[in-house]
């Protein structure tokens, strides 16, 4: 059983009807230890923000802890991962960015956000310093993304990850508040194998 579940939201942030703060009070009614930080808007800042204010939380992680991160917070998972010693037990990954940009970002008046998002988000990753940091890997991902083209980016993921565990959920959207969803039983499924 886990210890620690760190979880790490992405571009809109850490919201009360989120499936994020829906998951985060469930291991927390469960007895484990959870660690979810409020990263300052990723819209005006770096991955290496997001890290200085990760750090204050640190001396709560209790091991072994597993992750889990979407959208954005996903790239922040990598870069943890890449940067620190933490060995992590499972690594949830929701929607993950990647290096393919989403139809939602490409639209016409939302070119300085699609840049910012290119910034943040297209990190050189050292996958296999990665590899050697988590013990698993759990991909969920919606069938009608806007923001993460399904097709490209599973397609992108399986060429990296080949023996992690892909749950493709239908017509989820981004599987954000906006798309309706509040609660992701599956992600809380997988952290507590």
């Amino acid at each position: 059983m886990v210890n620690t579940v760190a979880i790490f939201h992405g571009y809109g942030g850490n919201k009360a009807n989120s499936w994020l703060t829906w998951l985060n009070n469930k291991l927390a009614e469960e007895g484990i230890n959870t660690v979810y930080p409020t990263f300052p808007f990723m819209g005006s800042t770096t991955i290496s923000d997001w890290y200085n204010e990760f750090s204050k939380y640190q001396v709560d992680l209790k091991e072994p802890i597993s992750v889990v991160g979407h959208s954005g917070g996903t790239t922040f998972a990598f870069y943890l991962a890449q940067n620190t010693n933490i060995q992590i037990n499972r690594m949830v990954l929701v929607c993950p960015l990647n290096n393919i940009d989403g139809a939602e970002h490409n639209r016409p008046g939302n070119e300085s956000e699609a840049t910012f998002i290119r910034n943040f988000v297209h990190q050189k990753f050292n996958f296999d310093l990665i590899k050697s940091h988590v013990k698993e890997f759990v991909f969920i991902l919606s069938d009608n993304d806007h923001n993460v083209p399904f097709e490209e980016t599973k397609d992108y993921f399986t060429q990296i990850f080949p023996t992690a565990k892909y749950i493709t959920l239908h017509d989820y959207g981004h599987i954000n508040e906006k798309a309706g969803i509040t609660e992701l039983p599956e992600a809380y499924e997988e952290l507590m194998k």
